[in-house]
């Protein structure tokens, strides 16, 4: 679960970077999983969200990038890789996120004031 969780907010952090990944797809344009493209389609009209991008990434490399669905339900325009999504505060959620991973990890150093226990 952890595994999948860091290949989520890896896939975030690109995409609510900036960063183009649309160029640096490694190989041909393939449904990465059998039933995969429905599933995503399936769950968009489940919670009827009119449209969405994603990439999806193994080992530092970008393997599969699509847009799906439209801008705005109701309307023709689709979703492409140029299309820019507002987030909100999802990057607070991003942010405890990658905190956590880094604790795990050993990678963060906490230096907290005297009387402050860190048990919980």
């Amino acid at each position: 679960m952890l595994r999948f969780f860091r290949s989520a907010v890896h896939i975030a952090a690109l995409t609510f970077s900036g960063i183009a990944v649309t160029g640096t797809v490694a190989g041909a344009q393939q449904e990465p999983y059998p039933g995969f493209d429905a599933y995503v389609t399936k769950t968009m009209a489940d919670g009827k969200v009119a449209g969405l991008s994603l990439a999806i990434v193994r080992n530092d490399s970008v393997i599969y990038v699509k847009a799906y669905g439209v801008k705005e339900i109701g309307k023709p325009d689709k979703v492409d890789e140029n299309t820019l999504f507002e987030i909100g505060s999802t990057t607070k959620t991003f942010t405890s996120a990658l905190v956590g991973i880094m604790q795990t990890d050993g990678k963060l150093q906490t230096r907290i004031g005297p009387g402050v226990s860190t048990a919980a």
